[in-house]
């Protein structure tokens, strides 16, 4: 993947007791990483993170890593709060976004973003690495 690993977010997901649950959830400056308690039906074995960022935006030279583990038989929805604004690169700095997630057998990952809006003279670059992949785009 690449040589930089640093990790600005990391998401577990385990079966507990027959429940599909976060187990691990972290991350720092410049992404912040939330559970709610009551994002669906709590007939559902499925859990949301939402994904943001400080300031309402990625400025740049910001590196957002997060790495998802998802178990087996495991369900996880990730979506943003709103839509993802890069403002304007200060020398030619680039803002990145990376998403590496591990799926174990018959778990299920859902990426249910809002868009991504570059401001002029932005520079961005978004990576997503996973094992298998569906993807719909509105």
């Amino acid at each position: 993947m690449d040589e930089k690993r640093e990790e600005t977010g990391f998401v577990a997901v385990e079966k507990i007791e027959g429940k599909t649950t976060v187990t691990r959830c972290f991350s720092k400056y410049p992404l912040k990483l939330i559970v709610p308690r009551k994002a669906c039906s709590s007939t559902s074995d499925a859990v949301w993170v939402c994904s943001l960022s400080y300031g309402g935006g990625i400025v740049s030279g910001d590196r957002i890593l997060v790495a998802l583990n998802i178990g087996d038989g495991c369900t996880m929805a990730l979506t943003t709060q709103a839509s993802t604004k890069v403002y304007k690169a200060v020398d030619s700095k680039c803002s990145e976004q990376i998403l590496e997630a591990k799926v174990q057998r018959n778990g299920l990952l859902a990426v249910i973003p809002d868009p991504v809006t570059c401001f002029s003279n932005a520079i961005y670059s978004q990576k997503q690495f996973f094992g298998s992949l569906l993807i719909q785009i509105w």
